[in-house]
């Protein structure tokens, strides 16, 4: 995927996720012409920032809402039950996306 297309394609995901109010505007960061999400971290020791990948950020969230999670005993056994692929192309990903998280 060319720079060109692939920064188009981080634009749109940045403007979803602002949009399903995951992230606000000014949690993302223009560095060397790709779009990150700043993200914080705490473990019990350390903080941090991290940067993520818009696009695989919101492809992630399309992939986990083509899957239920059902309790199957009261033990606390769980299954997996795919709705749909989680192998999306695209177009796919942004329509789940749309679908599961912008109303």
């Amino acid at each position: 995927m060319t720079s060109r297309k692939y920064k188009k394609l981080t634009t749109t995901a940045k403007r979803l996720l602002i949009k399903a109010g995951i992230a606000q505007n000014d949690e993302f960061e223009l560095w060397n012409n790709k779009w990150h999400l700043q993200t914080f971290c705490q473990s019990r020791e350390e903080s941090w920032y991290d940067e993520i990948d818009p696009w695989q950020y919101l492809y992630q969230l399309a992939g986990e809402a083509c899957i239920d999670t059902v309790e199957i005993d009261h033990d606390g056994g769980y299954k997996e039950i795919y709705k749909r692929d989680p192998d999306l192309s695209v177009k796919d990903a942004i329509k789940v996306f749309k679908e599961a998280y912008i109303k």
